[in-house]
Parts: structure tokens; sequence; C-alpha cells
């Protein structure tokens, strides 16, 4: 993760109103290890200087296919991005995929089908309040690649529970889902025209997934 995506990431925290400006802040999570929900684990760190009392807007980000939670909370151009402008950042965890063991994501279309992923962010999202003053309706909901793919997914299975969504790189799978929320939806797709990874037209990836 590079200059590139922290730059995107505060494109994208734009939509949550300006909080001041605050430092990198502290964890409520285990000293050494992420949080943990009955369906899996995130990571969370808090922005310094939040007055008591007050309720902290949220970036929930998603980590790319074969990336982590740890990786997404260690990359200074995000916490930069998210933590420097008074937000919380929530990364959540992946699950290793059934072949190659990196860590990826159940959503529409992967060849991942590990967890219900829908369930797993409100758990994410019910442990984390309770552990830290974080505001629930202003919650911005991205990521990177698989991650961006993520993003998609929440919109259209379980948009009303979050503020805005902003991928990066990463949008649906084939076959497209013909049963998303009714609503709109604050959405904004951040895509580079010269990503040959996942480039804007689509590609296929071996024989199975587009």
């Amino acid at each position: 993760m590079g200059v590139r995506r922290g730059m995107a990431t505060a494109l994208a925290v734009g939509w949550l109103t300006w909080g001041g400006a605050a430092a990198a802040g502290d964890s409520p999570c285990p000293a050494t290890a992420l949080c943990a929900t009955g369906r899996g684990e995130y990571g969370l760190l808090l922005p310094a200087g939040h007055r008591p009392g007050d309720r902290v807007g949220v970036v929930l980000f998603f980590h790319g296919w074969g990336s982590s939670a740890e990786k997404v909370l260690g990359n200074r151009k995000i916490r930069e991005a998210v933590l420097g402008r008074g937000y919380a950042l929530l990364a959540p965890q992946g699950l290793p995929g059934p072949e190659s063991g990196n860590r990826g994501w159940s959503h529409q279309g992967s060849p991942h089908r590990n967890r219900d992923e829908v369930a797993f962010l409100r758990s994410v999202v019910a442990d984390a309040v309770r552990r830290a003053p974080l505001d629930r309706d202003r919650i911005l909901v991205s990521g990177f690649s698989a991650g961006g793919s993520m993003v998609w997914h929440l919109a259209c299975y379980d948009r009303a529970r979050y503020r805005a969504f902003a991928p990066i790189a990463g949008a649906f799978w084939e076959p497209l889902p013909e049963d998303c929320e009714a609503g709109p939806v604050r959405l904004l797709h951040l895509q580079g025209f010269a990503d040959r990874v996942v480039p804007i037209e689509g590609r296929a990836i071996g024989d199975r997934w587009q």
C-alpha cells in the first residue's frame, strides 16, 4: 500500500464531517493481538486528542487479497489520512483461502466461501462500539483491490448500516448481483486508468472468475 492509496483514502475520508486534527492514537484491542468476535478478528486505532464523551467517526478499511488487518493498521499513509483527520481506523481481518492460504473475502463472486461477511461486519461494528466511543452513524467503508470488492458487497447487501462507501481499485465480480437492497447509495469509486491488475474494463482470473 503506497502513497496513491493514502491519497485516495484521504479523498474518501472527506465524506465524513471534519473532526479536527489528531495524531496517531491507541488501540482498545489487546496489546499483542487483534480484537476478536465470535465470527472473526479486526484491528482498531483511535485518534489522539479526541474529547471525552465525543463520538468518533470511523473509516472501516478492507485489506486486499493476501494482505492483512495488521498491514492496514501499520500503513503510514492510511494512518495519516484517517487518524490525522480525527477518525478511527477499523480494519477487519480476512480469512485464509482454502487453496492458497492467502487472506481474502467471501464477497459476491469470490472463490472464497469461508464466512458470511455481512454478519461478520455487523459483529465487528457491534464489538467495536462497545470498546470505544465510536459514532456508528458515521462509518465510511473503504478498501483496496479485493477489499474494494468487499465495499461493493456491503453497499449492495447491507447499505443502510453505513454512511457512505469508497472502494479503491476493486468492484463486483461476475455474475453481478440481482438482489441488492433498494434505495440510493452514497458511493465514490476510485480507479486508476493505468491499473493492469484490476483494469476498469475487468479481466479474467484463470478460467473461472471475472
